[in-house]
């Protein structure tokens, strides 16, 4: 185990509850009745997944579509921007271009 697993572990311990693989088969209630807070999933003494209650999970996909949302939003306006005064028609032809040459169309 090198120094940095040793660190990774460590915060681990005093952020969030931790079980290795082999108590994840052997007690899959005991851990899943007790997810105040996520539980990482240690195999190797090191961290390879993360269980959350389905709220919070929720909770994270709510966040990120609406992240995305507005990631979505600022790229259609600078598009916008850039493509001011452009044919409509000539950006029909270019996305059939760039369809083509994906091989999508």
């Amino acid at each position: 185990m090198t120094n940095s697993d040793v660190y990774i572990n460590m915060f681990l311990d005093m952020t969030m509850n931790t079980v290795t693989v082999t108590d994840l088969q052997r007690h899959p209630k005991r851990i899943l009745d007790s997810l105040d807070k996520p539980v990482v999933v240690m195999r190797d003494s090191r961290p390879k997944a993360v269980i959350v209650d389905y709220q919070e999970y929720q909770r994270m996909r709510d966040f990120e579509d609406d992240k995305l949302g507005r990631e979505f939003e600022g790229l259609l306006g600078q598009m916008q921007a850039r493509n001011r005064g452009v044919d409509e028609k000539k950006v029909d032809e270019l996305i059939k271009e760039a369809l083509h040459a994906a091989g999508r169309d």
